[in-house]
């Protein structure tokens, strides 16, 4: 049988007969798999001829996984690496599996050094890192002991880029495991504090390696602060964690303090605004580490909601007017409604609230950034710009013309935009 298959499969190759990278793929796995290995590489010399774009495709980055992975299989970690920058006479592009798959198995057999120039490879082939080729490498730094460079990592894939690689649960908990066996409790911390940022939840393996790394070195104000937050959050502990915690804090003559924060009951988290958090202020270049407590990071709740219960902080449809002292509170309609009229104070004029129909004699937005709570920020033609609150501005018209105000908040970059549509377009330029 094996004679007659490789007899047939001669033939196609005597009669040129081209296949597809997914048929030859195949063939390669299944020619390794028993043992002809000079057919395989005749084969893969085969591919690479035959590959000429755009009018044949022969090859592919799969190909080059199942190349890369019989060389590591044999023990030829170098040849491996050759084996990845062959092309032929058209280029292949490498997908991010592709230099994943090599990356991984470099740092699997402590090729580390192997692994980081590839890495730096992507960048000049335009292949984005994603969380997995993230992992491999920090799970080797640590493993090396290169703490400082896990960080450096970290940060490198959290602020690098506006739309970088998107977190999963296993990175954060493999920096968590790798810094608090380092003793480098305040960063894993600071780590802790980026997950709302990245929208990842903390998981039970999240809490375990945390707390009982701050109980190990006695720190149970921030066990305690992490407790809660693992109940706020919903987390629901195992028995043997919970019972393992109380009895440390028994010891310590807190044990109804503790058992207080495990029955903290589940609080509902809205959507959240990603925090702008940049790290300054690090020693060695590391960024992040050793500053001050900075948007983001962790910081003890000292009786504020922590992670499973931070305030809301209402946007658009949900946000209310901040008023002026002295004033008597007044109930803002949602903006996206039918326009509703309520009486203002501010010359006996009504304003009007909501997004009407766009009005041609719009004289045009300005947009402005946030300065301190009661300055002036424009007066003209009888209007009146006050800011009230970091999240409110407000438009005081006091001519005795119809104008009216829409307030808008943008979200990702905090700037108030105000729109004014007045019947004379000379109230604002």
């Amino acid at each position: 049988m094996d004679k007659e298959a490789m007899d047939n499969y001669q033939s196609l190759l005597d009669k040129k007969f081209r296949m597809t990278p997914a048929t030859c793929n195949v063939l390669l796995e299944t020619l390794f798999k028993h043992d002809k290995h000079k057919e395989a590489n005749d084969l893969w010399e085969t591919m690479i001829d035959n590959h000429t774009p755009p009018s044949f495709i022969g090859i592919n980055s799969e190909s080059y996984n199942v190349m890369v992975n019989q060389c590591f299989k044999e023990g030829k970690f170098h040849e491996a690496i050759e084996v990845f920058h062959r092309q032929p006479r058209k280029n292949v592009q490498m997908d991010v599996g592709c230099f994943n798959n090599i990356v991984g198995k470099l740092c699997e057999n402590g090729m580390l050094a192997e692994a980081e120039k590839l890495f730096e490879e992507m960048e000049t082939k335009s292949v984005l890192p994603d969380v997995y080729t993230y992992t491999y490498l920090v799970d080797s730094c640590f493993k090396e002991g290169r703490v400082d460079d896990t960080i450096q990592y970290f940060y490198k894939m959290a602020d690098g880029r506006e739309h970088g690689p998107k977190f999963n649960i296993g990175f954060f908990n493999r920096m968590f495991e790798g810094l608090t066996e380092a003793a480098r409790m305040d960063d894993a911390l600071k780590v802790y504090g980026r997950m709302p940022d990245k929208e990842i939840k903390p998981n039970t393996t999240t809490f375990e390696i945390l707390v009982n790394a701050l109980c190990k070195e006695g720190d149970l104000d921030r066990a305690r602060d992490l407790v809660i937050d693992m109940a706020r959050g919903g987390v629901t502990p195992p028995p043997e964690f919970r019972e393992s915690v109380i009895d440390i804090f028994k010891n310590a003559g807190r044990q109804e303090e503790i058992e207080k924060a495990f029955e903290e009951k589940p609080v509902l988290l809205p959507p959240q605004p990603r925090p702008e958090y940049r790290p300054r202020d690090s020693p060695q270049g590391l960024p992040g580490f050793a500053s001050n407590q900075t948007r983001g990071s962790y910081m003890p709740h000292q009786g504020q909601p922590t992670y499973g219960s931070q305030p809301f902080h209402p946007g658009l449809g949900g946000s209310q007017v901040m008023q002026p002292r002295g004033m008597p509170p007044k109930t803002q309609q949602p903006v996206f409604r039918s326009p509703q009229v309520d009486k203002s104070e501010f010359g006996g004029r009504p304003l009007q609230h909501g997004l009407g129909a766009p009005d041609p004699r719009q004289p045009g937005v300005v947009s402005m950034t946030q300065p301190p709570d009661g300055s002036v920020l424009h007066k003209r033609h009888s209007v009146v710009m006050v800011h009230l609150g970091h999240q409110s501005m407000l438009l005081a018209p006091l001519s005795h013309h119809r104008d009216s105000l829409v307030l808008l908040k943008h979200h990702h970059h905090h700037h108030l935009v105000l729109a004014l549509r007045a019947v004379r377009s000379t109230v604002m330029q």
